[in-house]
């Protein structure tokens, strides 16, 4: 399976930045780190069924409280419960448009429900069900392939046609 050339800590950066962006406006409050991973694993699993491309090679793994990309976990790790005030990496200015209007529909449509919200959808959803009971391994990492096949198949089953996120205006949220 191909992968664009991200890491998670830079699609992590990239949505910290853009949240940002409503906190100043008064229109959001601070992700926080438990909120952060939510999201990071909704657009892995948003580019995997759409562009049948992974976002970023990290794996994501089964924790108490969810899906977890660790070297995201231990970077905003001290600010706890609390919101994230700034990216600890620079974001890549080589986002293009298609990335930068699928992260940003991934984050219209996600960004609208709390940390504990996400994480309970998160428990109740085929990938992070299989890998947390399928393996017997110490970490337990949830596959590429099972999150490509749950998201293909339920959550973006009706916009696989790729028309989901085009009519975004990218320029006007640049």
């Amino acid at each position: 399976m191909e992968s664009l050339k991200y890491t998670a800590d830079d699609i992590a950066g990239w949505f910290i930045d853009f949240n940002n962006r409503y906190v100043e406006n008064e229109e959001a409050e601070l992700l926080s780190p438990m909120k952060l991973q939510k999201l990071l694993y909704y657009a892995q699993g948003a580019f995997l069924a759409i562009d049948d491309a992974a976002l970023f090679e990290d794996d994501i793994e089964v924790w108490d409280h969810g899906p977890v990309i660790p070297s995201v976990y231990y970077k905003y790790k001290k600010y706890g419960a609390g919101g994230i005030e700034k990216s600890e990496v620079d974001v890549p200015a080589e986002i293009n448009e298609h990335t930068y209007a699928m992260l940003y529909g991934i984050y219209e449509k996600y960004s609208k429900h709390s940390a504990s919200q996400l994480r309970n959808m998160t428990h109740r959803e085929e990938p992070y069900i299989q890998a947390s009971e399928n393996s017997n391994d110490e970490v337990k990492i949830i596959s590429k392939a099972s999150m490509k096949d749950y998201f293909s198949s339920t959550v973006y089953k009706k916009w696989l046609d790729d028309t989901l996120f085009d009519d975004i205006p990218v320029e006007e949220i640049l």
